[in-house]
């Protein structure tokens, strides 16, 4: 098949499901051809050795890549994201009307709202089926985590969110809650499914702790809760702050947070003001360091504010921790709970609440370490058997090529889209 993919957010940007989509499709047989804009998330900053043109095209591992101009931001004012939105889709449409022609199939990445009105007009002009893929509910997600509150843009948007479903061909959310969220807003089941996301097996995978590589990070000894991932708004970290200070003096605890994010310099300074040095923020690393890094913790986190926008949501960052054998802390409700108490791969306590969660470490803190380990073991087998590229790969190409062939016989009995 000839496959057009569509997303704002591509490598090196620290979201890799695009990336990895691409280059499995192309090892697969596929011909796939990539748009997206020059990566500058999450700081709203080009990276180095970018610059926005009207055009750039290169190739990686087989995928033909397409990078159009777009506003660079990822602040919390309205006007630039809007911006940097709609640039984006503007310019992504017009790329994709001149690169699709004769494509089979379009896979296009939702958030932001706006790449549902791209897949649309490039769906509607050059008479490609799509699967539209929802990683995040928008604009439930933006109203939870305060970004915005006007109530005129919010209804415009929860227009034009119906508008989007409507019009796809397929949409596919990321998790059974967001499937349910959707029935809910009136899509209809005979377009949806869901197709999870999941991990790079040979990325991600379990490690023996190196306690060299742990001195040279500065980090103590004593029981390790790590945190990996975008530090922003919904992770909602102040809890694990505000559990890790009612937790000083009981047991010998560290905290690792690993990652970068808007957040990132407030919650160093109320770190700070708790005088918590026992918390290390080591930054951000590459993606092939991630298991060496989870090797030594004897548990990740995974935290989502405790809006019920957030319950639906399943962070990636979870696959890559089951795959890697870790124990799962899980401050969180809805879908991610459901895979954490359905596999038995770690606790699970709720969101927001810094009680809950101190108790939830001082629990896994006086497990074995066998139970520990076991709980690691369980995470990891579910992984294989349900969240790999290879697994994720197998629904996406069985979806693409069921909707090529369905074009194919509309357009030949003389029925357009």
């Amino acid at each position: 098949m000839k496959i057009l993919l569509i997303s704002q957010y591509y490598d090196p940007e620290p979201l890799p499901k695009p990336a990895q989509l691409a280059k499995a499709l192309v090892d697969g047989g596929h011909d796939v051809t990539v748009v997206s804009g020059f990566p500058n998330y999450p700081y709203g900053k080009l990276y180095e050795g970018y610059k926005v043109r009207f055009w750039e095209k290169r190739e990686s591992g087989g995928v033909k890549i397409v990078r159009v101009p777009l506003f660079p931001d990822h602040s919390r004012s309205i006007v630039r994201r809007f911006l940097n939105y709609v640039s984006f889709s503007l310019t992504s449409t017009i790329a994709g009307f001149f690169l699709g022609r004769g494509m089979d199939a379009m896979v296009v990445f939702h958030p932001p709202l706006t790449m549902g009105v791209t897949a649309w007009l490039v769906s509607k002009l050059r008479k490609i089926p799509y699967v539209y893929c929802v990683s995040d509910l928008w604009p439930d997600l933006m109203i939870a985590s305060g970004v915005l509150s006007n109530n005129t843009i919010i209804k415009v948007l929860f227009s034009m969110e119906s508008f989007v479903y409507e019009r796809a061909t397929l949409v596919a959310p990321v998790s059974t809650g967001m499937y349910d969220r959707l029935l809910e807003k009136g899509v209809s089941p005979h377009k949806l499914e869901v197709l999870t996301d999941w991990a790079n097996e040979q990325v991600f995978y379990p490690m023996s702790p190196d306690d060299e590589y742990r001195a040279h990070l500065g980090i103590g000894d004593g029981f390790t809760v790590m945190f990996a991932g975008q530090l922003g708004i919904a992770q909602g970290l102040d809890t694990l702050l505000d559990a890790t200070y009612s937790l000083k003096g009981s047991i010998l605890l560290n905290v690792v947070i690993v990652g970068d994010g808007i957040e990132k310099e407030r919650l160093m300074k109320k770190a700070a003001d708790y005088r918590l040095d026992n918390v290390y923020f080591v930054g951000r690393f590459p993606e092939k360091d991630m298991p060496k890094l989870y090797a030594l913790a004897d548990s990740m986190l995974v935290h989502l504010d405790a809006s019920a926008a957030f319950s639906m949501s399943v962070p990636s960052k979870i696959y890559g921790y089951m795959a890697c054998g870790r124990p799962v802390l899980g401050a969180v409700s809805g879908a991610t709970a459901e895979i954490v108490n359905a596999f038995g791969c770690g606790v699970v306590c709720e969101p927001g609440n810094a009680v809950e969660m101190a108790e939830s470490i001082k629990r896994l803190y006086f497990l074995s370490k066998e139970d520990r380990e076991l709980m690691g073991t369980k995470g990891r087998d579910a992984f294989l058997k349900n969240y790999s590229i290879e697994c994720g790969t197998v629904d996406y190409e069985r979806v693409l090529l069921n909707l090529s062939l369905g074009s194919r016989a509309a357009k030949g009995n003389g029925v357009t889209r």
